[in-house]
């Protein structure tokens, strides 16, 4: 039986239409050949910056430049582009030159930390060479904000490639700059067993939730009269609060400067767009190297919502309103969940430490001087309560709350053990002490002043301070 006119119309109508769609895909293609043409990228004059660029042709240029002019810094060069190339195919590039000009084959084929490792086995890169590199690289990916940070040859306090991009632009993690503060029983939104980082100035107690400060990690705020400015990094687990004032009398703003230095947070100040390591509170690129400035801190604890308001009823917290950025769950323990399911650091540091999990906790009292530091296993402190220790030439004893909070305090030749009740001492003589945030204090009025100190995890505080004195 003949198929239907009807049919036979619309079978030739689709025919004809499928006719001129190819006739329309094949002048679309020789109109985009013709413009790929016109429009090629321009071959960047470093070799590096090339594998960058979305052209294949202009990419293996680049590459086997590289192979033909192999030189010492060029391992680091290629991983600091590693994060940046044009093309996927362009890792396993990567990782075969390295394979083939050192002599190096790691187990696994794209084993990015075992090259950084290495490579931070060998002579350091030139650090002013290097910088120009960075401002040349971040300036040809569209981050001109990251590359100011080295440009005009800034000095360079620590080994240029163990800084390493932590993936966002400067302040791309927004701080939360002055904010805003709400009375403690106002804090309907807090649990008791949230977590919190406590600070009081000059009797001005205010409490900072982990749970905003995980999606921000850097808080400006005025405390007792004190500019502060509280960082945070999640990857060590780390809360200073540092003096913004610092001893020339500037009040400097910092930022999150989007870079890390062996797993922690690289601040920026405002000012000068040098980088500030945040556990040592020290420039380390930029104008202020060398100057001697350096960031003072006040005490912090990491305690819960419930036991801060307790021993601090007069403390003001902060408010969930006005935080910038757009944030779409500020729950307990949500920023960074992953990341704390394992023990494994996000970023590989040069010399790990097996004396502790890289993630167990530590508490570490902070003192000037040349004596190594000190850190105490935050474990053994829960089952130590009251621990005397001695940093340097300081006498200290580290007390520790049921809830696990830690303070430390300078006592002198004192000895003390836990008192009648909790939040008391007793000494040898037999007097009672109250533990109180500024230090403790004796019945007639006598006070031993309370020291700075923070928590980190293992892995953050060896790898800022290698030559640490362990007590677990």
């Amino acid at each position: 039986m003949p198929a239907p006119k009807s049919f036979l119309r619309r079978a030739f109508a689709t025919r004809v239409r499928a006719y001129h769609l190819l006739i329309g895909l094949a002048a679309a293609a020789l109109v985009g050949a013709v413009v790929r043409g016109a429009l090629k990228p321009a071959t960047p004059a470093d070799p590096f910056v090339a594998l960058t660029v979305r052209d294949i042709e202009v990419a293996d240029a680049g590459m086997a430049r590289i192979s033909a002019e192999w030189g010492p810094d060029s391992p680091a060069k290629l991983l600091e582009v590693f994060p940046h190339v044009g093309y996927g195919q362009y890792y396993g590039a990567i990782f075969d030159v390295l394979e083939e000009k050192t002599g190096h084959y790691p187990d696994r084929e794209d084993d990015r930390e075992f090259w950084l490792r290495w490579m931070w086995t060998q002579p350091p890169p030139d650090p002013t060479e290097f910088a120009r590199f960075r401002a040349r690289l971040y300036d040809a990916v569209g981050k001109p904000r990251l590359a100011d940070y080295f440009r005009d040859d800034p000095p360079t306090a620590v080994r240029a490639d163990e800084i390493r991009w932590g993936g966002v632009d400067r302040d791309g993690i927004p701080p939360v700059r002055g904010p805003k503060m709400t009375p403690a029983g106002e804090a309907v939104y807090l649990a008791d067993t949230d977590k919190v980082f406590g600070v009081r100035i000059n009797g001005d107690a205010r409490a900072y939730p982990r749970r905003v400060l995980g999606h921000h990690e850097l808080v400006t705020d005025t405390v007792g009269g004190v500019p502060v400015t509280g960082v945070y990094c999640p990857l060590c687990e780390t809360m200073i609060a540092y003096h913004s004032r610092t001893a020339d009398g500037q009040v400097r703003e910092f930022g999150t400067s989007g870079f890390l230095y062996r797993s922690n947070k690289l601040m920026y100040d405002v000012g000068t767009l040098s980088l500030w390591h945040a556990i040592t509170g020290k420039p380390v690129v930029g104008k202020l190297v060398g100057s001697g400035v350096r960031l003072d801190q006040s005490p912090v604890v990491t305690t819960t919502w419930g036991e801060w308001r307790a021993a601090n009823p007069d403390t003001a917290v902060m408010a969930m309103v006005g935080l910038p950025g757009s944030v779409p769950n500020y729950g307990e323990g949500v920023a960074y969940w992953k990341y704390y399911q394992t023990d494994r650091p996000m970023f590989p540091v040069p010399t790990p430490d097996d004396r502790l999990k890289n993630k167990d906790e530590v508490f570490a009292p902070r003192l000037d001087g040349d004596s190594p530091p000190v850190a105490v296993a935050v474990r053994f402190l829960a089952a130590n309560p009251v621990y005397h220790l001695t940093v340097g030439t300081a006498e200290l004893v580290v007390v520790t709350t049921p809830g696990g909070a830690n303070r430390a305090y300078a006592v002198g030749g004192r000895r003390f053990k836990p008192g009648p009740a909790a939040g008391q001492l007793t000494d040898a003589a037999g007097r009672t002490w109250e533990v109180e945030e500024a230090g403790v204090r004796s019945a007639d009025g006598e006070v031993l002043p309370r020291v700075p100190g923070h928590r980190s995890f293992w892995f953050g505080w060896h790898a800022a301070h290698p030559q640490t004195v362990l007590v677990k």
